[in-house]
């Protein structure tokens, strides 16, 4: 089974997942054509490991039961999707997942020969992250009729390097009063046709089609939860 790409077509790992990048993703970096077919090959091993039941591939922070458990036990979400992106610009893809809408979501990340989660949100109800095409990510703040907006992308240590914002805000001093909506782009007050443009322009025209996600296989949380108890088993628990 081939993973087909716009440049170039890789193996797929032998739990025979069709991992894939997503038309118009950001493509590995300048400067790594060398290295990053090899790295990238591997982070897709790990994934497709992952996203097959085994979570012996993802790095525990303590190895004890109570963290193997919590960890292990929500690294899938039922009926989730996932899309590959180079997130931090080394040219090797890091695995997002999105559950319930975009209210659910995880970025995991390859390295050292194992996935380390990034970011792992399973109940927000109004707050969550989106990845645009290009690698940038949006942190969503939808709260009583307002908007917020932080653009920001991963650096390779995970950490988060903030691009940018925007709020629509809709005040009110009571709740006789009317409302008073105001608009900010990076805390600069604008109009709310120049917000609007903005969101549209930065947001709405670089988010992924539904399409570019590709459906985890329902039988994924089952054998994590399998793979717990067996090891909960081999150590005497």
């Amino acid at each position: 089974m081939k993973i087909k790409t716009k440049k170039a077509a890789a193996r797929s790992g032998i739990w025979g997942l069709r991992l894939r990048l997503p038309a118009g993703a950001a493509a590995p970096a300048d400067g790594a054509a060398e290295e990053a077919p090899t790295a990238e090959s591997e982070a897709r091993t790990a994934y497709e490991s992952l996203l097959a039941g085994d979570p012996t591939v993802v790095a525990l922070r303590e190895d004890t039961r109570e963290a193997r458990y919590e960890t292990w036990r929500y690294l899938l979400p039922p009926e989730g999707e996932y899309l590959l992106l180079d997130l931090d610009g080394d040219g090797v893809s890091e695995l997002l997942l999105r559950w319930d809408g975009p209210q659910g979501y995880a970025v995991y990340h390859y390295a050292d020969g194992q996935v380390h989660i990034w970011q792992l949100d399973l109940f927000e109800m109004y707050l969550y992250d989106i990845p645009l095409r290009d690698g940038t990510m949006v942190r969503c703040d939808e709260w009583c009729g307002n908007e917020g907006y932080m653009l920001f992308r991963y650096r390779s240590d995970g950490s988060e390097e903030r691009l940018g914002s925007l709020a629509g805000i809709h005040w009110r001093n009571s709740d006789d009063d009317p409302e008073t909506p105001y608009y900010l782009i990076d805390d600069e007050t604008v109009d709310e046709e120049t917000f609007r443009a903005a969101v549209q322009e930065q947001i709405t025209d670089r988010r992924f089609d539904d399409a570019d996600w590709s459906p985890i296989p329902a039988d994924s949380v089952e054998k994590l939860q399998q793979a717990f108890f067996a090891w909960e088993r081999a150590n005497g628990y």
